[in-house]
């Protein structure tokens, strides 16, 4: 729910609650958490991956002060 809420954060142009949302979800691991990252399958990797990348890059814009380009 915490990812869900943070790309609806992020269609609506709200990027600080996008990346605290997104951040969030980490938390909230749906996948088994005792079980080590490299023995996780690759779609969960991936995902995992993508997710903070995600974050990192969202945070980057964040603090620089610009804001996402309208389409």
């Amino acid at each position: 729910m915490f990812t869900i809420a943070g790309l609806g954060f992020l269609i609506a142009k709200d990027l600080s609650q996008a990346v605290i949302f997104l951040a969030l979800s980490f938390v909230f691991d749906p996948f088994n958490i005792e079980m080590a990252f490299q023995k996780k399958p690759l779609y969960q990797r991936v995902w995992l991956i993508i997710q903070i990348l995600l974050v990192l890059i969202l945070f980057l814009f964040l603090l620089s002060g610009k804001v996402i380009p309208s389409y």
